[in-house]
């Protein structure tokens, strides 16, 4: 069990950095990032954190994070283990050179997506120390611009959220400029959809996630799958209308709604492409 870092600051000690490990995918590190705000306030600091090379795309948008990560370390031997959603209760091993100037409380937050919804921390840890994580978006606010665009995104793999997102715009469900953001994999299905044909739509290539934020600060909205751009945006305060593939199963209607972040600005929305 890690020590309780307030007994060392109020004896004037310096409290060492925790190390926080992350293993699973890029939209549950930032479901997570509420976590690892409380850990750094608790220590007065920013944490070390040791992810995955699943996770690479967020680094640059959470450095950015002002006293949220000091450093980072990607794990690339990790594997996920299965296919059902969620990241994967693995412990990564800590890398030597972050142990090396003596003790560092290290934080394994290795569980499941669904008994990690972004208010609550382990129970362990969480009733330790007493840490509270309230509702409400928890990155960098983004500007919401009543005539700003409306920024859409449809993942590689998933060509039924495509299709819906075409449905959408060709029913004149926006009715202001719309923004497409995505990779270049992502581009070529917006392509072959053909949803860049619409006068009022035009396409942004992104690499990483700040590249998503900085297209979001601004907009009027965000529509989308339930994936990291949709992730960023509701933890930005933006208004989102998460997009649900058709006809989900109970299971997967139930991953759906406990990624939904609490206190923020989400809607559900049943697509029927």
């Amino acid at each position: 069990m890690a020590r309780d870092p307030r007994t060392a600051q109020r004896k004037g000690r310096r409290v060492k950095p925790p190390i926080v490990t992350f293993p699973g995918k890029l939209g549950d590190l930032l479901l997570a990032v509420p976590a690892i705000r409380s850990l750094a306030t608790l220590y007065r600091c920013p944490v070390q954190l040791v992810t995955t090379p699943y996770c690479s795309p967020a680094i640059p948008l959470l450095m950015e994070e002002p006293g949220l990560i000091e450093s980072v370390t990607i794990y690339d031997r990790y594997q996920p283990t299965a296919t059902e959603p969620g990241l994967q209760p693995v412990a990564i091993p800590i890398p030597a050179d972050l142990l090396a100037d003596g003790h560092r409380d290290v934080f394994h937050l290795g569980l499941r997506r669904h008994a990690l919804p972004h208010e609550r921390l382990t129970e362990t840890i969480a009733s330790s120390y007493g840490l509270t994580i309230r509702p409400g978006p928890w990155l960098r606010r983004a500007r919401i611009d009543r005539s700003g665009p409306q920024v859409m995104h449809a993942p590689v793999g998933e060509p039924w959220a495509a299709a819906a997102l075409r449905e959408w715009i060709s029913q004149g469900r926006s009715d202001r400029p719309v923004t497409l953001i995505g990779t270049a994999s992502e581009f070529s299905i917006y392509q072959t959809m053909r949803l860049d044909r619409y006068e009022h739509v035009t396409l942004r290539e992104t690499s990483d996630l700040l590249d998503v934020w900085k297209i979001l600060d601004g907009a009027q909205s965000f529509v989308g799958v339930a994936s990291a751009p949709a992730v960023v945006a509701a933890a930005s305060g933006l208004p989102c209308a998460w997009i649900m593939r058709p006809a989900p199963t109970p299971e997967i209607r139930a991953v759906i709604e406990r990624c939904v972040p609490r206190g923020c600005k989400v809607s559900v929305v049943h697509c029927r492409a």
